[in-house]
């Protein structure tokens, strides 16, 4: 069974949004340039004998571009916000970005992630407990994670992809089904795992 699921990537200005996919993708270089705007991608992952393919919106952090933004906050299945652990103010925009989404979002059932980034960095400010006081203060579920360390990175899509096929199959999201893919087609991109398992193709 394969299902669409509706992502954003949002926070502010250089909190690491884009470096972060771009990690996911396994682009040589984590950093970016700005986001001007919007970027969209989308990526399959398996899980359970699943297929999820995201389609994730990369959203610029800018206020000028702010108008623009909240438009892809519509209808979302999962959001992913992204603070700097080396910044304070992006610790303190967190509510106004949450509001936002709150006034925006219709979706009731929608997984809500914060993730505080560059964990790696020596003029870290802000430990994981603030974090995760935030995140439950927001009602957000937290990880933490590095663009110099991949395997942060994939742990996040990870508990990502378990978390919406569990409201799945416990029928608290609604996820549109696709087409199913031909046999042949997925036995070529992901090898049989044992249950529980876990694994990603990117389609760019």
């Amino acid at each position: 069974m394969s299902f669409k699921v509706k992502v954003s990537i949002i926070g502010d200005f250089a909190v690491g949004k884009s470096s972060i996919l771009n990690v996911l993708n396994d682009k040589m270089d984590y950093c970016t340039q700005s986001t001007l705007g919007v970027d969209f991608f989308y990526k399959i992952f398996s899980y359970e004998e699943q297929s999820y393919k995201f389609h994730i919106w990369d959203t610029a952090g800018q206020e000028r571009f702010r108008t623009i933004v909240r438009s892809y906050f519509r209808d979302l299945d999962v959001v992913i916000l992204v603070y700097d652990v080396t910044d304070m103010y992006s610790l303190d925009n967190l509510e106004k970005w949450d509001t936002d989404l709150e006034y925006i979002n219709k979706n009731d059932n929608i997984i809500k992630i914060l993730v505080g980034n560059k964990v790696d960095n020596i003029n870290r400010c802000i430990s994981k407990e603030d974090g995760e006081i935030r995140a439950k203060e927001l009602n957000y579920q937290y990880f933490e994670t590095s663009c110099k360390n991949k395997e942060t990175i994939t742990n996040l899509f990870k508990n990502i992809v378990k978390i919406v096929y569990e409201r799945n199959i416990g029928n608290t999201i609604n996820l549109n089904k696709l087409v199913e893919y031909p046999s042949n087609e997925l036995t070529k991109q992901e090898p049989k795992k044992k249950n529980n398992s876990f694994s990603f193709c990117s389609i760019l």
